[in-house]
């Protein structure tokens, strides 16, 4: 059901660089790297999301193309690490339509940990996901997210997140494979 995850690594001027077979994602990181857009379903109702520093810097950049609200087109869910995307308690997550040559940022999650996954349930039309959470002293929890019309929730440790058991859905995202 998930698309194909993919992973950039940087060349020697630090850019990352994507499998030539996937042109879109070399533009994914060009959007991601001039401004996030608010939701093109209520562009009306939904603030824009604010411009964020280019990600030049990314050591990998993890992606997975599903249909999450239903219009049977995929949308990518995409992680950068490393750049300044990650801290201690994980790394950003973006979920971005793409639409052709058009690409708009519709969520950015922050302090996400592998696995994410998609869950059955849906929350405004839109396929609820799920991160991973490490706290100190406790084993890690699953924690879902819904969308709210206009983006999913940018911090997982803060309500209206809940916890779900850790073998819910499917891994959209995983570790990444040495070698």
């Amino acid at each position: 059901m998930a698309g194909a995850a993919e992973e950039a690594r940087p060349d020697r001027s630090g850019v990352p660089r994507l499998n030539r077979a996937r042109p879109l994602a070399a533009a994914i990181v060009a959007a991601l790297s001039v401004t996030l857009t608010g939701c093109a379903a209520a562009a009306e109702t939904c603030e824009p999301l604010d411009v964020y520093p280019d990600l030049s810097t990314v050591e990998r950049l993890q992606s997975a193309d599903l249909d999450l609200d239903g219009d049977g087109i995929d949308e990518r869910v995409l992680r950068p690490a490393g750049g300044g995307w990650c801290g201690s308690g994980g790394c950003t997550m973006f979920v971005a339509k793409v639409r052709g040559e058009q690409i708009e940022v519709i969520s950015r999650t922050t302090i996400t940990a592998l696995p994410i996954r998609v869950l059955e349930t849906r929350t405004n039309g839109w396929r609820d996901l799920a991160v991973t959470q490490y706290f100190v002293g406790k084993p890690p929890e699953l924690k879902r997210l819904q969308f709210d019309g206009c983006r999913y929730p940018l911090n997982p440790s803060m309500p209206p997140t809940t916890p779900v058991p850790p073998d819910s859905g499917e891994a959209i995202l995983d570790q990444p494979q040495a070698g």
